[in-house]
Protein backbone atom coordinates (compact mmCIF):
# COMPACT_ATOMS: atom_id res chain seq x y z
CA UNK A 1 0.00 0.00 0.00
CA UNK A 2 1.43 3.28 -0.82
CA UNK A 3 -0.37 6.52 0.44
CA UNK A 4 -0.85 9.79 -1.66
CA UNK A 5 -2.53 13.20 -0.60
CA UNK A 6 -3.72 10.88 2.02
CA UNK A 7 -5.72 8.01 -0.20
CA UNK A 8 -3.99 4.70 0.38
CA UNK A 9 -4.05 2.22 -3.26
CA UNK A 10 -3.26 -1.27 -2.56
CA UNK A 11 -0.19 -2.12 -4.79
CA UNK A 12 0.25 -5.89 -6.06
CA UNK A 13 2.49 -7.24 -3.94
CA UNK A 14 5.73 -8.15 -5.17
CA UNK A 15 5.91 -11.89 -2.75
CA UNK A 16 4.46 -14.28 -0.51
CA UNK A 17 5.32 -12.47 2.84
CA UNK A 18 4.72 -9.22 1.24
CA UNK A 19 0.96 -10.31 0.53
CA UNK A 20 0.16 -12.00 3.87
CA UNK A 21 1.18 -8.31 5.68
CA UNK A 22 -0.95 -6.59 3.66
CA UNK A 23 -3.72 -8.46 4.10
CA UNK A 24 -3.18 -9.03 7.57
CA UNK A 25 -2.66 -4.77 7.66
CA UNK A 26 -6.04 -4.89 5.99
CA UNK A 27 -8.37 -6.94 7.83
CA UNK A 28 -6.49 -5.17 11.42
CA UNK A 29 -7.76 -1.83 10.29
CA UNK A 30 -11.04 -3.30 9.52
CA UNK A 31 -11.33 -4.37 12.88
CA UNK A 32 -9.84 -1.61 14.82
CA UNK A 33 -12.10 0.90 12.41
CA UNK A 34 -14.85 -1.72 13.13
CA UNK A 35 -14.50 -1.17 17.10
CA UNK A 36 -13.61 2.62 16.86
CA UNK A 37 -16.77 3.35 14.73
CA UNK A 38 -14.73 4.70 12.08
CA UNK A 39 -16.99 3.88 8.97
CA UNK A 40 -15.35 5.33 6.34
CA UNK A 41 -11.99 3.82 7.09
CA UNK A 42 -13.47 0.42 7.73
CA UNK A 43 -15.66 0.77 3.96
CA UNK A 44 -11.97 1.90 2.47
CA UNK A 45 -10.35 -0.82 4.16
CA UNK A 46 -13.27 -3.72 3.23
CA UNK A 47 -13.07 -2.63 -0.41
CA UNK A 48 -9.28 -2.81 -0.67
CA UNK A 49 -9.33 -6.02 0.94
CA UNK A 50 -11.99 -6.62 -1.51
CA UNK A 51 -10.58 -6.12 -4.84
CA UNK A 52 -7.12 -7.84 -3.48
CA UNK A 53 -9.28 -10.97 -3.05
CA UNK A 54 -10.92 -10.64 -6.49
CA UNK A 55 -7.53 -9.82 -8.09
CA UNK A 56 -6.49 -13.25 -6.66
CA UNK A 57 -3.88 -12.03 -4.25
CA UNK A 58 -4.89 -14.35 -1.59
CA UNK A 59 -2.38 -16.56 0.08
CA UNK A 60 -3.22 -20.39 -1.18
Amino acid sequence: MTGRGGEAVVTPPAGEENRAAILAALRAAIAIASDSGALPLKQKAEAMLNEMLARGDELT
